[in-house]
């Protein structure tokens, strides 16, 4: 984290970028607690792609872009320290435009900045002002940053303080506001707070309340067609180590996304599973249905995935969710035993052309058989040969998709998938987001793991 954080303050230097950290900075930067928050000039903004390039030069691959509001940004830096997959959330706002009443531009975020241990952190007024309305619009407070405000409060003086909680909140809040921060009790204010912010952009700037919200849907809109979520989709024959697979990525990725879902099989919108059921322990040891039920079994997979997809999923996806399926619709082609489907198979091959989630990234899990076997003896030497080909020809004719081992250490086959998975996200952001990026900047393969140092 430090090698990154010196790195970016840097480059940020190096190419005359004004900027300030906003708030919590005092680990910086040996220690993060949370998301970097950061203010950059607004006339600078065109500098920040030969930033991005340099870091990327030096390993720190960007791999999300989110367009969180109107002047704000959080991209998300991913690198390996060895095999240990590390990322860091930057947060970037060219102006502060929480709600209408509230709009600091970035000019004024950076002005006064002072020189902090090699970086620059916000003058101590406009970190006050700053973190207060940020804690509101969320209504969470960590303890570090409650203990910043109360630091705050003393660096600038009381009497500062309550001019700048009556201008965001009336008169009547000064004198409470700034008694919470001085003693850490601002969390419980926060509910408050944030409704007499509302109240104040409605009732005094209606106007400007409209446009900031045509300017938020435009926004959102846009999210819901180019989605900051991702979706991977892991496959292998039973035994070769998905759960686990599944359990490691989504522990890694977790600081790289704002929320995480995990299915079996399908989204459950339709006849969701009872959280009590048991796992069935030998699904390949009951007979294949007949005609007439693994047909009506296959059309209510399909329409679970779509309905799942439009109601939960996609709306997800737009909220920069990871959605991470063990197994999908496609599964039912190569194993049907598993899933008694006694129909002819055309039908689910056709079907799985059109069957969500689109775009996903196919992680496709393969071990030698004899460690397989040692795991799970419930398939068939024979029926097990016959899926693991299937599956690995299933990696090379699809895309993007990776084939990852994992009959070696459970350490391997997870630092293989996120590279996989880091470079699926590095190609996204070039073709999203190539204004971020230096115009020489070389092209990735977003389909192949790449060097320790670089995506």
């Amino acid at each position: 984290m430090a090698d990154f954080l010196r790195a970016l303050f840097c480059a940020m230097d190096e190419h005359d970028v004004r900027y300030c950290v906003l708030h919590t900075w005092k680990g910086l930067p040996e220690a993060l607690s949370s998301d970097l928050d950061i203010a950059v000039h607004p006339q600078d903004r065109e500098k920040l792609p030969a930033v991005f390039e340099t870091l990327r030069e030096l390993g720190f691959s960007p791999i999300q872009c989110q367009h969180y509001a109107v002047e704000g940004y959080a991209f998300v830096f991913a690198w390996f320290s060895g095999s240990d997959f590390r990322s860091l959330k930057l947060d970037v706002v060219f102006a502060y435009r929480p709600c209408a009443s509230v709009q600091i531009p970035g000019e004024q975020l950076v002005a006064g900045r002072v020189r902090h241990k090699g970086f620059w952190i916000a003058h101590p007024s406009t970190a006050f002002r700053y973190l207060l309305i940020k804690k509101t619009v969320k209504r969470d407070i960590q303890s570090l940053q409650s203990q910043q405000l109360s630091e705050l409060v003393d660096g600038i003086g009381r009497s500062s303080a309550e001019t700048i909680a009556a201008e965001l909140f009336g008169e009547r809040w000064k004198v409470r506001i700034v008694d919470s921060c001085s003693n850490g009790t601002l969390g419980a204010l926060l509910p408050w707070l944030r409704g007499s912010l509302r109240r104040i952009s409605i009732a005094h700037k209606p106007i400007r309340t409209t446009s900031h919200f045509f300017s938020n849907s435009v926004r959102l809109i846009g999210r819901w067609f180019q989605p900051t979520g991702v979706c991977l989709v892991v496959l292998g024959p039973d035994g070769v180590g998905k759960t686990t697979l599944v359990g490691r990525l989504a522990d890694e990725l977790r600081p790289a996304f704002d929320g995480q879902e995990i299915f079996h099989f399908r989204p459950e919108f339709l006849a969701p599973k009872a959280a009590a059921q048991t796992p069935e322990v030998n699904p390949h040891g009951a007979e294949p249905r007949r005609t007439g039920r693994s047909l009506a079994h296959l059309l209510g997979f399909f329409a679970d995935y779509w309905l799942g997809y439009l109601l939960r999923i996609r709306p997800a996806m737009a909220r920069s969710s990871l959605i991470i399926f063990d197994r999908s619709f496609h599964d039912l082609v190569i194993d049907r035993r598993r899933y008694r489907y006694g129909g002819p198979l055309r039908l689910p091959r056709l079907l799985a052309r059109f069957a969500p989630p689109f775009g996903a990234l196919f992680l496709v899990l393969d071990a030698d058989e004899n460690a397989i076997l040692s795991r799970k003896r419930e398939i068939a030497p024979n029926e097990l040969k016959r899926l693991r080909s299937a599956y690995v020809n299933f990696a090379s004719v699809v895309s993007p998709a990776a084939l990852i081992r994992t009959d070696g250490r459970a350490d391997d086959s997870s630092s293989a998938s996120l590279r996989a998975i880091s470079g699926h996200l590095a190609g996204r952001f070039e073709r999203r987001h190539a204004t971020w990026l230096a115009p020489d900047a070389p092209p990735t393969d977003e389909t192949k793991p790449r060097q320790a140092t670089q995506f």
